[in-house]
């Protein structure tokens, strides 16, 4: 804030002369810099569900990425989320217990507690495709989470099981461990097209390298040469942790702008760069599966896996 004066001596009033009518003093805001809007934080994770059966829970998000200016607009929207939700599952260790233990449960977030580390988790149950009880952990359709991520951040899952995310090698590690599971992939073009592919023999080895195995998989994406099956054997690689076989001595994370199990080569990298569906742009650093749609950008990626028996 600043401040101006004047007085009344031009000229001053005589003696018997009226006073100069109004104040000596005014005061003006002043902006140093320019005014900054507030932005939101990401997303808190969901709380857990308030009942044993149906409930609610929540999450918050902060208005300080930045915070606004003294002048500036703060966020709009609202800072808590509120929904419905089901509670955890009792015995129920992934959306394949939640499948047999509820038969027409719906595709949704669930609450299933983990069977080693008895740890609950929030994960996203696809109930219909192929008689449900797949337990989803990769989702991308648009492009609003940025999936070119480090190491910590594919170790413990980031995004919105609302929206696009990853649920995270460690979860993924002991949900895989405790029995036999086939992995599914669904792929979207940006005409419409679809395709999936299904692998069995499906699992994540332990941290630190989070290896992949997985048998050849069947279906109508494809999995031919240095398809996704060839990436069996392979340790998770980030742009900040490269695992990864590639030659030259070069970081295939870095060189395909995502994090995957890479090997010397790569036609599946459904953690690339998400860029403009059905644009070949981004090439093999984009969100690619050669076999179905060359370096054409996708639209939509979700990966999930199923237990096929107990």
């Amino acid at each position: 804030m600043t401040k101006r004066l004047r007085s009344c001596s031009k000229p001053a009033p005589s003696r018997f002369g009226d006073h100069c009518f109004g104040d000596n003093v005014e005061y003006t805001l002043c902006m140093p810099k320019p005014c900054a809007d507030g932005r939101w934080s990401d997303w808190e994770p969901w709380s857990n569900c308030s009942s044993c059966d149906k409930g609610i829970h929540s999450r918050t998000r902060n208005c300080n990425r930045p915070k606004p200016s003294p002048y500036g607009n703060s966020c709009t929207g609202q800072s808590l989320q509120v929904e419905a939700c089901d509670s955890y599952c009792i015995d129920c260790r992934d959306c394949y217990d939640i499948k047999k233990k509820y038969p027409d449960h719906q595709s949704g977030i669930s609450v299933i507690q983990l069977w080693k580390s008895k740890k609950l988790v929030s994960v996203f149950c696809d109930m219909d495709t192929d008689n449900g009880g797949w337990t989803v952990f990769q989702n991308r359709f648009d492009g609003s989470v940025d999936f070119y991520r480090n190491y910590a951040n594919y170790t413990n899952g980031f995004g919105d099981l609302t929206g696009e995310f990853w649920l995270g090698l460690e979860n993924l590690h002991e949900m895989t461990s405790q029995g036999s599971s086939e992995l599914r992939v669904d792929v979207k073009r940006a005409n419409g097209s679809a395709a999936y592919e299904v692998f069995k023999n499906f699992s994540i080895s332990p941290s630190p390298d989070y290896i992949l195995r997985v048998s050849p998989g069947h279906g109508t994406a494809g999995d031919q040469l240095c398809a996704l099956s060839s990436n069996s054997g392979a340790p998770f690689s980030t742009y900040d942790r490269t695992r990864d076989t590639c030659t030259n001595g070069s970081s295939c994370a870095i060189d395909n702008h995502g994090a995957w199990w890479y090997n010397k080569c790569v036609n599946v990298n459904l953690n690339g760069k998400y860029c403009t569906p059905g644009t070949n742009t981004c090439s093999w650093r984009g969100m690619t599966y050669f076999h179905f749609s060359g370096w054409e950008s996708l639209k939509t990626s979700k990966m999930m896996f199923r237990r096929v028996h107990t």
